[in-house]
Order: structure tokens, then C-alpha cells, then sequence
């Protein structure tokens, strides 16, 4: 009998374990999208050289939201959604780069 009630202690410690590592999971999933504004911001840059307008661009999209929203969001490598792009324009000689993403702390 004492080897039943032993048993059965350990089945509801491991399910409590399991059910807080749940709860948990979905606590922290929920909180990484609240870390984020839903607003789109966008910067721009021209240059010759595409990975050049790529970078100042994106500097760009940084100084725009830490202006805006506050430093602690201006980061790019925490943006969500983070898109880049630049096209050649033949007129003008360079590069027109878009950088555009949503903040994240």
C-alpha cells in the first residue's frame, strides 16, 4: 500500500510540473507580442552603394522610432516584421533603401 500512495504522490508533482511549464509557455508567448507595438515605422536612405543605404536605413527606422517611442524599442535586431529593401534607380545613380518594421522592446 505505501508503495501505491508513493507512486501516486510523484504522478501529481509531475503533472503540477507539467501544467505550471504550460501555463508558463503560454504566459511568455503572450508577453513577447505585448513587447511590441503594432505600428509600422519605415526609414529611408539613398546611396550608391545598396548595403550602405540598406544600413543607413535601417539607422534611419531606429532614430525615427527611438524619436518617436523611446530608445528602448529603436533597436532593429528586435523589430517584428522587420522588412528591407532598396531598388537601383538608373536616373539618379543609386539606391532607393526602405527599411520597415514594427518596434519591439
Amino acid at each position: 500500500m505505501l508503495r501505491i500512495f508513493a507512486w501516486g504522490s510523484v504522478m501529481k508533482k509531475s503533472q503540477i510540473v507539467i501544467a505550471l511549464a504550460a501555463i508558463s509557455v503560454v504566459v511568455l508567448t503572450s508577453g513577447a507580442d505585448a513587447a511590441c507595438k503594432r505600428k509600422y515605422y519605415t526609414g529611408t536612405d539613398t546611396d550608391p552603394i545598396w548595403w550602405a543605404g540598406r544600413d543607413n536605413a535601417r539607422a534611419n527606422w531606429s532614430d525615427k522610432v527611438a524619436g518617436t517611442v523611446g530608445r528602448r524599442w529603436a533597436r532593429w535586431s528586435k523589430a517584428r516584421d522587420a522588412n528591407d529593401n532598396c531598388d537601383w534607380l538608373p536616373t539618379r545613380g543609386v539606391n532607393y533603401c526602405v527599411a520597415r518594421a514594427r518596434p519591439c522592446k
